[in-house]
């Protein structure tokens, strides 16, 4: 009859602790006792080792009380009480140290949560100084190339008979009238043909003044390019720098030889979107150069469709062996 009244005792005890850890799970009310044991707020553990200790203390004392309340010490009572405490209390006993080593597993779990938390933290904070102090070694590097470049212009000057006709970044205005008498005194087959032929001669003539002009520019934007920054926005900022009469020259020049390289520079990010389009030679001009050169809302418009085509050609030379070629 006393096993079974402990026995139901042990019941109780389990029922409790399972309930508890029920309430975790099901968000049920009464939870703030097993999490303050399983992550107490002050950082200390000594409170919930002393609750197990007080809880198997109490199973110990509640077990033997019963025993000795419900045996006869006359009738050979002490033995069967010593069989009965260690046959309920060692299980219970048991019980409790899977528990504490449960608890100790959940421990180590939220300090391996909290301490991958940090460290996440710790490695973003990192990379965004990283990307900060980039950042901040790349602007420095550029405003200075900008005004190296300003000031390469600055210098320039022209002359006639020992006389300064132009100088600075009125010299672009002479160069490009000069380039008009270079473009109308020749002939060709086609218009790309006539540009081309006329630059090349018209460069001829000013490479002392101009090649050295256009290879520094052709630096800077290679700079950009190469750089892990938001490229649209810097390219903005040099073309900012550009005068009506430079952007003329780099329109004329990315049709011969020697600017070619400039032009997949000047479409992708519309280099030329402040051109003076009346000053151009011929408005049919204007076709020379994909139209996202001249208008960056057309290359926002565009610039996915071409992505696509590029995924698809893509898939095209996987799947055919380089077949296909979509424009």
């Amino acid at each position: 009859m006393f096993s079974a009244y402990a026995f139901f005792a042990t019941v109780v005890a389990i029922f409790f602790i399972l309930n508890h850890l029920l309430e975790i799970e099901l968000k049920l009310p009464g939870t703030r006792w097993f999490y303050n044991m399983i992550r107490p707020e002050s950082g200390d553990s000594s409170q919930t080792l002393f609750r197990l200790m007080m809880l198997a203390l109490v199973t110990l004392l509640g077990c033997i009380a019963i025993g000795v309340w419900g045996f006869d010490s006359k009738q050979g009572g002490l033995a069967a009480l010593g069989e009965f405490v260690g046959g309920i209390v060692n299980p219970i006993l048991t019980f409790l140290t899977f528990l504490g080593l449960l608890w100790t597993v959940i421990l180590q779990q939220q300090t391996l949560k909290h301490a991958q938390a940090e460290s996440k933290e710790v490695r973003n904070a990192m990379k965004a100084q990283q990307e900060a102090l980039e950042r901040q070694n790349f602007e420095a590097t550029f405003f200075n190339m900008l005004n190296l470049h300003n000031s390469m212009i600055g210098a320039m000057d022209l002359r006639s008979n020992g006389q300064v006709v132009a100088q600075g970044r009125d010299c672009f205005k002479t160069f490009y009238a000069r380039f008009k008498l270079a473009y109308a005194g020749t002939k060709a087959a086609n218009e790309r043909q006539r540009i081309a032929k006329a630059y090349d001669s018209f460069i001829k003539r000013y490479r002392q003044d101009l090649g050295h002009y256009f290879r520094y520019l052709y630096n800077v934007i290679r700079f950009i390019e190469g750089s892990a920054v938001d490229k649209g926005r810097y390219m903005k900022l040099l073309r900012a720098q550009l005068s009506d009469y430079e952007l003329l020259l780099l329109f004329y020049s990315c049709q011969s030889e020697v600017g070619e390289n400039f032009k997949p520079y000047v479409e992708e990010y519309s280099l030329l979107d402040n051109i003076s389009r009346e000053k151009l030679l011929s408005p049919s001009h204007l076709k020379l150069l994909e139209p996202s050169a001249f208008d960056e809302m057309i290359k926002a418009m565009i610039g996915p469709m071409q992505r696509q085509v590029k995924d698809i050609n893509k898939i095209f030379a996987k799947s055919f062996g380089g077949f296909g070629n979509i424009k």
